[in-house]
């Protein structure tokens, strides 16, 4: 239920000024990690310099992940661009958006208000067991939907609604407090998926964003945190995710980008 990967907006470069020597050799060094790091190659760069979008498949080493890198150039500042994302990001700005919000710094059964369940998902969970699930849920979720709703109860579809909200508010609120160790582990197949494990994998791997967040003299400061919720059209069904969104920003003039969102 909740995703953590690490994006970097490479659109907010258009900050370093090109007749500085240092931004020249941050550019010259982030050209050379492309290349090294998300497969790209002259023709790529060459296409960035006349404004045209570039999508490559990044060379992954678990059989499990699929890694994209995207570049576009946008005529805007950090600032501007900051902006924009937050405007939009409780939006419905496309199709495959079905629902969104966002919590409060106290999350609350409110904040999911928008929230709905479809009726296949809470009619699956009546034959859900730890193991043996169609919804991807941790153990202790999956025995109270068992023992806590009355499948025979008439309102029982709005019931089970109502313990999932609970139990996301809940589990939002121990992330808060515990960070990366309170993370869902999913057990709703035999082999289960420990997301703590998974993100420290991620965040531990070398690359150009893990290695820049990692530089204490990169200069970055954290000025925005959001825990943002939505209901996504994926593949057969929609998936329902929440995504923690961290907004770095420095000063430019130190070279690399001015600005940086983490999700």
């Amino acid at each position: 239920m909740l995703t953590r990967n690490q994006y970097l907006l490479c659109t907010l470069l258009v900050c370093l000024g090109a007749g500085s020597a240092l931004a020249q050799a941050s550019m010259a060094e982030f050209q050379q990690a492309l290349r090294e790091k998300a497969a790209f190659d002259e023709r790529d760069l060459s296409a960035l310099q006349l404004n045209q979008p570039v999508v490559r498949l990044v060379p992954a080493t678990d059989k499990r992940e699929v890694a994209v890198t995207g570049i576009v150039n946008t005529n805007a500042s950090a600032e501007e661009f900051l902006r924009s994302y937050r405007d939009s990001m409780m939006r419905k700005n496309n199709n495959a958006i079905l629902e969104i919000g966002r919590f409060g710094q106290s999350p609350a059964v409110a904040d999911l208000d928008g929230l709905t369940l479809e009726p296949g998902d809470i009619d699956d969970l009546k034959e859900c067991v730890v193991g043996d699930c169609q919804i991807k849920l941790s153990a202790p979720m999956i025995e109270r939907f068992r023992k806590e709703i009355d499948w025979a109860a008439p309102d029982y579809q709005l019931r089970v609604t109502n313990l999932f909200k609970q139990m996301l508010v809940a589990y939002i609120k121990d992330y808060r407090a515990r960070g990366e160790a309170g993370l869902i582990e999913y057990n709703d197949k035999p082999n289960s998926i420990n997301l703590a494990a998974e993100h420290r994998a991620l965040t531990s791997a070398a690359g150009y964003i893990n290695s820049f967040l990692a530089d204490t003299k990169s200069g970055l400061q954290l000025v925005e945190e959001t825990l943002v919720w939505s209901k996504i059209k994926f593949g057969l069904k929609p998936v329902i995710s929440v995504n923690h969104i961290s907004i770095y920003k420095r000063n430019s003039a130190a070279g690399g980008p001015a600005a940086l969102l983490r999700l």
